[in-house]
């Protein structure tokens, strides 16, 4: 399939004498005219595989949520034909039909689909999906943004890789904008221990590859645990006590009755000064737990709380 197909010009009979008086000579040179056909191409995956591409894919398959949000953000919307469970940005991820989740994809959909190409998560999809696709001969793409740079930059790549750059760029451009004025404000500012919680029981965390401790350095926070090897990970109690973490953020923003649990698990421990000083504080993880445009809401976010935590502790800070 091409990207833009030139319907037939119907033109009505005219006599010849009408015809080259009114166009002229012009119409020789419409008439050598030729419908545009675009140029194989190759593009880089998150992973580094280069794929090479007769033409721009028409019927694009996404396996993630953040990859339908990145996908949207860089105009590539009409060619989504199929989504994961949960792509439930923008509105209009939602009519999308499901295809599956991380773990499983419906083979007898997806063969169904006609797909030119399934957009990957890499550290989430399961290896069975990947050699599902592998052994049906069906071409995949690797999306896995770890750092903010990155996500803008796969928005970029997302519009080559559709052939229509324009919408991607100018949306990226305008990322771009907002993390560098994000790190001129923030990022040299003192530093404030935090705990990130992703779960509470059992209690799971994250470290530097993380891209949420990504955005706690550029707020001008530490992670208590930014030295461990895995991204994410279940740790002990004991060791965020022994650390002693200044605030600790936990999700549940827009989730009252999980915000309540968050803060009654942590509240019995008032040896911690987080807790001592009420730096108890929900987060929107929706925005702070996707590699996707609205990570950068989340980081504002994270960035104001950080900022009124350090006030509070001392305010020449």
């Amino acid at each position: 399939m091409l990207l833009n197909r030139n319907n037939p010009i119907r033109v009505r009979r005219c006599s010849w004498a009408v015809w080259l008086a009114v166009f002229g000579c012009s119409i020789f040179a419409y008439a050598g005219a030729q419908p545009v056909v675009s140029k194989p191409f190759v593009v880089k995956d998150d992973s580094g595989r280069s794929l090479r591409f007769a033409q721009p894919p028409q019927r694009i398959i996404s396996l993630s949520p953040h990859i339908t949000e990145l996908l949207f953000a860089a105009g590539a919307d009409d060619r989504i034909v199929a989504v994961s469970r949960y792509s439930d940005y923008p509105e209009a991820a939602k009519k999308i039909p499901i295809i599956g989740d991380a773990h499983s994809v419906n083979i007898e959909m997806l063969v169904a689909l006609n797909t030119d190409l399934v957009l990957v998560w890499q550290s989430g999809n399961s290896i069975r999906t990947i050699e599902m696709l592998e052994r049906l001969d069906i071409p995949y793409f690797f999306s896995d943004p770890k750092t903010v740079p990155e996500m803008i930059d796969s928005i970029r790549t997302l519009g080559l890789l559709v052939g229509d750059p324009q919408q991607a760029n100018r949306k990226a451009n305008q990322l771009q904008q907002r993390w560098e004025a994000l790190q001129n404000r923030y990022s040299a500012r003192s530093k404030v221990r935090v705990f990130y919680q992703i779960w509470h029981e059992p209690l799971f965390t994250i470290s530097n590859p993380h891209i949420i401790d990504h955005l706690i350095q550029i707020c001008g926070g530490e992670n208590i645990f930014s030295d461990q090897p895995q991204s994410a990970f279940r740790t002990q109690l004991e060791a965020v006590i022994v650390a002693k973490p200044e605030v600790i953020f936990f999700g549940g923003l827009n989730r009252r009755e999980e915000q309540a649990t968050n803060r009654r698990y942590w509240q019995r421990f008032t040896e911690l000064p987080a807790v001592t000083n009420e730096h108890l504080i929900a987060v929107p993880d929706e925005w702070l737990h996707r590699p996707a445009p609205r990570l950068l809401d989340g980081a504002d976010y994270l960035c104001e709380q950080l900022d009124r935590v350090r006030k509070q502790i001392n305010p020449e800070r």
